[in-house]
């Protein structure tokens, strides 16, 4: 019953979440399905997961592909986060402290993205390793859909991946 969190919690680290905010923010957020969650991940149908070398290569492009947007990705993140988290949404409210995370997760992004090879394909193979084996159907489409959004100017790739953004976080509320 955890699986469709689970995924989609995986799948937003997988993204980059660099939208500022402490890690100690980030981890905190990471909290068990909800009861109404569980029960809406129990009815929908599931597919077998993709596999972890496809999650890694995916995160590896996925986390590069927003860098290169990265101003643009960075509002992504920023937006969908507050519209899923009221506390972080409540934070972004007060410019000085947006300036400031929307700056730290600039960084990140950057890091995650286009740091070193190693690091990222480290942290994509820890991220690949907890998605479970089967996933709810809707998040495997939304994830495929992901893959269309490759080398499309910046405006169009931000769109492209907003419905991946939205629906991962929405899924940690």
């Amino acid at each position: 019953m955890k699986s469709m969190w689970t995924l989609s919690a995986v799948l937003a680290a997988a993204l980059a979440v660099g939208c500022g905010g402490s890690k100690e923010e980030k981890k905190a957020e990471e909290k068990p399905a909800t009861e109404q969650q569980a029960q809406a991940a129990a009815a929908e149908p599931t597919v077998a997961a993709p596999a972890q070398a496809d999650l890694v290569s995916h995160c590896l492009q996925m986390r590069e592909q927003l860098a290169l947007c990265k101003e643009q990705a960075i509002d992504l993140l920023m937006d969908e986060r507050a519209k899923a988290n009221p506390e972080f949404a409540a934070k972004v409210a007060d410019a000085n402290q947006k300036a400031t995370m929307r700056t730290d997760g600039l960084k990140e992004l950057e890091a995650d993205g286009l740091g070193p090879v190693e690091e990222r394909t480290r942290k994509c193979t820890e991220v690949a390793s907890k998605v479970p084996a089967q996933i709810p159907q809707s998040m495997m489409s939304t994830w495929e859909a992901t893959k269309g959004c490759v080398d499309k100017p910046c405006g169009d790739r931000i769109n492209c991946y907003r419905p991946f953004v939205a629906a991962s976080m929405a899924m940690m509320k």
